[in-house]
């Protein structure tokens, strides 16, 4: 969303070309108690410093300034979705803007071989232009290019005047980048704490919602009674972990979208002042404790 898969990219073509990547790979450990191979290491990071040096230095401030304005812009856009939807997924106000439009010229144009490279005009002008390129572009190559992506629908601007109910799992906080079981975590803390500055001047609710079992408890009838869907392949029955059965409703239920069901009714019970449902609740340590009397004859005096 911020560019920088991209801008890597490029970084990743340049070592090649300029033979980086080669130097790089082959840079011999730093991690050894022998001197003679941190002896070897030195030697052979002097031996190409300067090739590294200038490779590095390439547009160095500039890749960094553009990551920073990409990582706050892409922050805001995610915060903005959660709350009403961003521009950058709302495809009617995408294509109205101006200099989204002439973008678009330029990069029809850029893509045609016979476009005529003169600059774009505003108003009048700048329709006959559009209408030009769009006759010299054949309509295969032209909707190729600007071909429509339905599953963006789904981040269509929502109601600005209604106050959104945004609820966060304690699950997700203190994870910016964590590594869990190999997989990196997403930047939850970051939006979370975007989340709560809105939530001060005015722009939304947040909740914060303990989810334990969220993802045990059927939806339907509030009850414990689900299994794992299981799928035969001829001698072979595995359980599919992420689809959920219950017993007792006959329904199946995907684990993620049932745990946010639950935690919505949740929401809504500590909304109307019920508090949180009794199937949601943790047990408190002492609940399963039985005490049991201890008679006299019991009791031992140290000698």
């Amino acid at each position: 969303m911020n560019g920088s898969a991209n801008r890597l990219k490029l970084e990743q073509d340049r070592k090649k070309e300029q033979g980086v990547q080669t130097i790089e790979t082959s840079i011999p450990s730093v991690k050894s108690a022998v001197a003679d191979k941190y002896i070897t290491h030195v030697k052979y990071m002097m031996q190409h410093q300067d090739t590294l040096f200038n490779f590095y230095n390439f547009q160095t401030a500039r890749v960094k300034w553009c990551n920073y304005i990409g990582k706050q812009r892409a922050l805001q856009d995610a915060v903005n979705i959660l709350i009403n939807g961003s521009k950058k997924y709302n495809k009617g106000r995408r294509k109205k803007t101006r200099k989204n439009q002439r973008k678009r010229r330029k990069t029809a144009a850029k893509y045609q071989s016979n476009t005529p490279q003169a600059s774009p005009r505003r108003g009048k002008r700048a329709s006959r232009y559009y209408s030009h390129i769009h006759g010299c572009c054949s309509s295969s190559s032209f909707f190729s290019f600007f071909k429509k992506r339905n599953h963006k629908e789904k981040f269509e601007e929502g109601d600005k005047s209604k106050m959104p109910l945004i609820i966060f799992g304690d699950g997700l906080k203190n994870k910016s980048h964590v590594k869990i079981s190999g997989h990196r975590h997403d930047v939850s803390e970051m939006i979370y704490k975007q989340l709560k500055l809105r939530e001060k001047i005015g722009e939304l609710l947040l909740l914060d919602i303990d989810e334990y079992k969220t993802s045990k408890n059927c939806n339907n009838c509030l009850e414990s009674s689900l299994e794992n869907l299981k799928h035969k392949s001829g001698t072979d029955n595995r359980s599919i972990h992420q689809i959920f059965s219950c017993k007792k409703c006959n329904i199946r239920w995907n684990r993620d979208i049932m745990a946010t069901k639950n935690m919505y009714t949740i929401a809504t019970s500590i909304w109307r002042g019920d508090g949180r449902p009794d199937v949601f609740k943790r047990q408190s340590a002492t609940s399963n404790v039985v005490a049991t009397p201890l008679t006299g004859d019991g009791l031992k005096m140290p000698t």
